[in-house]
């Protein structure tokens, strides 16, 4: 599973586009959902797995690994963006940005860039946190949600 999900980062990490990056954030957190809930922590049976949401089951895994699930203030245009609006969390608002993408309607608008970017760099948050769950790592690191961009702006992992 590690390997898996390091070679889907290393994709959403350095993407083509944005939109490519989303989706392969997307599937690297719903892959690691099923491995974590289901088959390491039996938190769920595959069939509760599969009756749940991609949002229900990136929350879940999220807040039993200690990552917070709220929206980050700093992420604007995502918190802003009109269907997204009201009081949602982080993992409704990145696959939301998921939905739109691959579920494309031609009368639909498209989505706004900073959007797209701010999902991008929540998607990769969240997809680096829950390797470096995975891995058992309890040091500093440095926050892809971090405005502050010197070297030396590192914090401690959420779950420790």
């Amino acid at each position: 599973m590690i390997r898996h999900s390091i070679n889907y980062l290393i994709e959403a990490g350095r993407p083509r586009s944005l939109e490519r990056a989303i989706v392969l954030a997307q599937v690297l957190l719903e892959s690691v959902s099923y491995a974590w809930l289901v088959q390491e922590t039996r938190r769920q049976t595959p069939a509760q797995f599969r009756r749940s949401t991609a949002a229900q089951t990136i929350r879940e895994m999220l807040s039993v690994m200690g990552i917070p699930t709220e929206l980050p203030g700093n992420l604007g245009a995502l918190t802003a963006a009109p269907a997204v609006g009201g009081h949602i969390d982080g993992p409704r608002a990145f696959t939301w940005t998921r939905n739109r993408l691959v579920h494309f309607e031609v009368d639909r608008p498209g989505i706004d860039p900073n959007v797209l970017l701010d999902a991008w760099r929540l998607g990769s948050w969240y997809c680096e946190l829950t390797i470096l769950r995975m891995l058992e790592f309890n040091g500093r690191y440095r926050s892809r949600l971090s405005d502050q961009r010197w070297s030396g702006n590192v914090e401690n992992v959420p779950w420790h």
